[in-house]
């Protein structure tokens, strides 16, 4: 177990200098392996671990730094085998029972797994409501049922409370394969909240158990991409809800030297779990 002191990754200021982002930027443990056109600079900087441009990074520099870094994380996922899965999912779900932020949590947001390339979740469920936890999990709302009002978004992630184990084997799976518990059509953003807090009773979640595809010690997450998670922590912020510790757990193979994260909108772990 990793545990990281709140909050890891300095605050961004416009007059920061420019080597303020240095530490966020190197990770020569990933050798790069795939090559763009048109960024072969950018290669040849990742290549010898370290970052040279002069000036702050843009978005865009951000972007391919962790699209590299994807590529590579999933080829290890692809070569994993099943029972090393199935072992360090075991692993964790250990780790996590004797870890004081989850045994003193009242309530928790546990992420429901893909088939492949995540550490399995449906004994952490289990065991959460065991112990008597008020156990939520994500929703995605899309165009079809999400109503935002003048916001220009089509997708959100939301939670939802769980109250028997049952309910993971007869909920339809979403596009990633993933048991999502069915929701009332043209269910809002708001209403989606308003739930939450109704299930909770406090605007108060606990833990946020969190998925990634890459992490490392200093609990840098990288996610797959879409941001589900970094604007959940956000909406929690803007709500006025207390800040939950949120735990990364990952297997292995997706434990890196360093994550690249942009400190202006990437949120840190405060523990990452590895299952070995």
């Amino acid at each position: 177990m990793v545990t990281m002191k709140k909050v890891d990754v300095p605050a961004f200021h416009p007059t920061n200098p420019p080597n303020s982002l240095a530490p966020f930027l190197s990770f020569p443990t990933l050798p790069i392996v795939q090559h763009r056109p048109g960024r072969g600079w950018l290669k040849e900087k990742l290549r010898v671990g370290t970052w040279k441009k002069e000036g702050l990074m843009g978005s865009m520099e951000w972007t391919v730094l962790k699209r590299e870094m994807r590529a590579q994380v999933r080829e290890r996922l692809r070569r994993m085998d099943e029972s090393i899965l199935v072992q360090e999912s075991l692993s964790v779900e250990r780790q996590l029972r004797s870890c004081p932020a989850f045994q003193n949590a009242r309530s928790v947001s546990v992420y429901l797994h893909m088939p492949r390339g995540e550490i399995r979740t449906q004994d952490i469920v289990s065991t959460a409501l065991q112990q008597g936890k008020r156990v939520v999990v994500p929703q995605v709302l899309d165009s079809s049922n999400l109503v935002v009002g003048d916001e220009q978004r089509t997708t959100t992630m939301v939670m939802v409370p769980v109250r028997d184990i049952r309910d993971l084997t007869t909920w339809p799976k979403n596009r990633w394969e993933i048991p999502e518990p069915p929701i009332q059509p043209g269910t809002s953003e708001d209403d989606a909240w308003r739930i939450l807090e109704e299930s909770l009773g406090t605007r108060t979640l606990d833990v946020v158990i969190t998925p990634g595809l890459a992490f490392d010690e200093r609990g840098g997450r990288l996610g797959h991409g879409r941001g589900y998670y970094d604007r959940f922590f956000d909406a929690l912020d803007q709500r006025q809800w207390n800040t939950p510790t949120r735990i990364g757990i990952a297997l292995g193979c997706q434990r890196v030297e360093k994550v690249p994260m942009d400190p202006r909108r990437d949120r840190p772990m405060d523990v990452v779990l590895f299952g070995s």
